[in-house]
């Protein structure tokens, strides 16, 4: 999975300590559910656990006793420094606390696409940490939740497959085996994560944790921020997400499988997806008859993966020449450093100046609305060099 874990971020009012939210964290928050197990940093690798024993249908961990936490107190002041743990499930009429969720992604072996299970993904993983600026500090917590727990792992199964089979034939093709994995794995972690994992109610504990934190750490109603975002009509290309705090929802954060579908699709668009499929996905929608549909696409998902930039600049010279898709090559050259950029403006350069001339005047002007001097300047001289010939 290209998606990053499911992120729960909540301002703390900055008269609380370190100590009393990290407290708060490992001792009521999730009351018996979550338990506390070791601290990752950024280039650390942990210690195995021994009493971690690996599930393969399901590609998770559990622990079989719960041993005690390999950290101290001390170890939490350090700033940037993450807590790992794991989560209560009722297993086979058992109570297991599961340590890590393998998370599937597409692999490549000598050519042929794969399914492959290689990342273990903490359950929950608890960051406090304190940013220091000239305006004054910026406390906060962060909830990182593996889309493993979060009971979502069956729905990018799901996904990928659909998008396999709207790509073309499978059978016989060099994906058969792709497939074939993925049907036989989705109705057991499918029956694991709604049924087993009970993905409702995980999901329900872990908000109420994140709702009772900001009751008892914010003043501010508009204090969270969860990620990922998931807009419907995000601008195009999106750079990075807005960090904008919030208030809770409700209800739990919900990715529908529509959405999935259009993360399968650009999980497959990434210059780490295996050639073969990627390049049935740039087939799949040069050829496709709906501009309105492949914008859907590409704008639906909130996400910033720039990753898959150089790839739909590709479909689009592809494509017809519609002022759409000029106008969609136009955006994607408003930072000359993005992935793709450079390819756009070749594609540019080849379409006839009669059609992108009256797109660029419209496209200046909404670089002059956003305020995007940058932008506006790119544009104007690329539509200076059209004039002149030089283009």
């Amino acid at each position: 999975m290209y998606m990053d874990s499911i992120e729960l971020t909540i301002h703390i009012d900055t008269k609380h300590s370190v100590e009393e939210v990290w407290d708060y964290l490992l001792y009521e928050a999730f009351g018996e559910d979550f338990h506390p197990m070791y601290l990752s940093s950024l280039g650390n690798q942990r210690e195995s656990i021994h009493s971690e024993q690996i599930n393969h249908p399901l590609h998770a961990t559990y622990l079989d006793e719960l041993p005690e936490p390999a950290f101290s107190h001390t170890d939490l002041a350090s700033d940037h420094v993450q807590l790992c743990g794991a989560f209560r499930i009722k297993l086979s009429g058992e109570e297991k606390h599961f340590m890590h969720f393998l998370l599937p992604e597409l692999g490549d072996e000598d050519g042929i696409p794969v399914l492959e299970w290689n990342y273990p993904d903490p359950a929950i993983t608890l960051l406090v940490s304190i940013h220091e600026y000239d305006s004054g500090p910026i406390f906060y917590t962060t909830l990182s939740v593996s889309h493993g727990l979060w009971g979502t792992r069956h729905n990018w199964i799901e996904s990928m497959l659909n998008v396999l089979k709207r790509q073309g034939q499978t059978d016989g093709t060099v994906i058969e085996s792709l497939v074939n994995d993925l049907r036989d794995n989705l109705p057991i972690i499918k029956d694991f994560e709604t049924r087993i994992l009970a993905q409702a109610r995980v999901q329900d504990r872990i908000w109420n944790a994140a709702r009772t934190i900001i009751e008892r750490f914010s003043s501010g109603a508009e204090s969270s921020f969860v990620s990922p975002t998931i807009a419907t009509d995000a601008p195009s290309p999106y750079d990075l997400q807005t960090y904008v705090p919030g208030r809770l929802s409700d209800e739990p954060l919900s990715i529908p499988q529509k959405t999935w579908n259009q993360i399968a699709w650009h999980e497959t668009l990434t210059w780490g997806a295996p050639e073969v499929i990627q390049n049935r996905t740039i087939q799949y929608w040069s050829q496709h008859h709906s501009d309105k549909e492949f914008l859907e696409m590409i704008r639906l998902t909130n996400l910033g993966w720039k990753a898959t930039w150089p790839a739909i600049v590709r479909i689009i010279s592809m494509r017809p020449e519609t002022p759409l898709m000029i106008s969609e090559l136009l955006a994607r050259i408003a930072d000359p450093n993005w992935p793709g950029a450079a390819e756009a403006m070749v594609a540019l350069s080849n379409i006839d100046k009669e059609k992108t001339l009256p797109i660029i005047d419209e496209s200046i002007r909404i670089a002059q609305r956003n305020g995007d001097e940058w932008w506006e300047e790119i544009l104007t001289d690329l539509k200076s060099d059209i004039i002149a010939g030089h283009r």
